[in-house]
């Protein structure tokens, strides 16, 4: 094999490893979005039994944080079921008892913090792939691979955003 074919296949390695961190980093937001929601509608259905002080001070969290949170919650009970991942039931009978609802908003609160680790390490791998690829990958092909400008994976190579 010559140069420019192990060239070639170099790129076209790199590119597919870009483009492979790019649907883990999207989907790691996707799933950081997800596990938000989920913290955030159990807050809302728990509004009236849920004591956010106490929650928060468990959580490590600043209590205002977590009635914002709350507060941001739109749509109805329905939604707020559907987001939290919940059947009606099971949303019944975590309102009977402060403290299994507390249980479900912590561990809510800690998939969504994992979440937004995992989606900073998947990043990172972008970053690094990207960085490994400069003047290598053009970037406005790739971009278009990937549904996001140029310019968006220039910030990101460069750590910008």
């Amino acid at each position: 094999m010559n140069n420019t074919a192990e060239t070639e296949a170099d790129i076209t390695a790199l590119e597919a490893k870009i483009i492979t961190a790019w649907r883990e980093y999207k989907a790691a937001g996707e799933a950081e979005d997800q596990a938000l929601a989920r913290f955030s509608a159990l807050l809302k259905l728990g509004q009236d039994v849920l004591v956010v002080h106490a929650l928060a001070g468990r959580l490590g969290a600043v209590h205002q944080t977590l009635f914002d949170m709350r507060d941001r919650v739109k749509g109805t009970q329905l939604d707020w079921l559907k987001a939290a991942k919940l059947s009606a039931d099971d949303a019944l009978e975590l309102l009977k008892d402060e403290s299994a609802l507390s249980d479900a908003a912590a561990a809510a609160w800690g998939d969504w913090r994992a979440a937004i680790e995992a989606r900073a390490e998947s990043k990172q791998r972008v970053v690094q792939f990207l960085q490994e690829a400069q003047g290598k990958v053009a970037l406005r092909p790739l971009g278009r691979k990937l549904g996001v400008s140029h310019v968006r994976l220039t910030q990101l190579r460069k750590g910008e955003s």
